[in-house]
């Protein structure tokens, strides 16, 4: 099997005990009939979090059953990274009409009723 090209997965386990980012990703075609629990750890591909020093950043996590880009390092079955989908949310795209050129949104989670939007 070609790993040298971009997958598409689905996030199945987002409770990473190291607190590094890491999901477990189903892969159709690459990780059929593995247990959830047993899928390699897919790191981010972009560090989601920057400003790597003491007293701010920033973190965002996939929530479960989202469907993300999925490439492997080097071919290495092993060595999967994870890279957000975006996904323009229909509520969102109401919000920022009137004022679209100039929008900025950090935050939009209709879970948890959480906006962060700049226009």
């Amino acid at each position: 099997m070609d790993l040298n090209k971009t997958f598409i997965g689905i996030i199945k386990k987002n409770d990473d005990p190291l607190f590094l980012g890491r999901c477990k990703i189903m892969i159709p075609g690459v990780f059929d009939g593995i247990p959830d629990d047993d899928l390699p750890w897919c790191f981010p591909q972009q560090s989601t979090i920057f400003a790597g020093s003491q007293g701010f950043g920033s973190f965002s996590y996939p929530k479960l059953n989202t469907p993300v880009r999925v490439i492997f390092q080097n071919g290495d079955l092993m060595s999967p990274e994870y890279s957000i989908i975006e996904d323009i949310n229909e509520k969102m795209q109401n919000e920022i009409k009137e004022s679209y050129e100039n929008a900025q949104v950090l935050v939009y989670d209709e879970d948890e009723d959480l906006k962060i939007i700049f226009t």
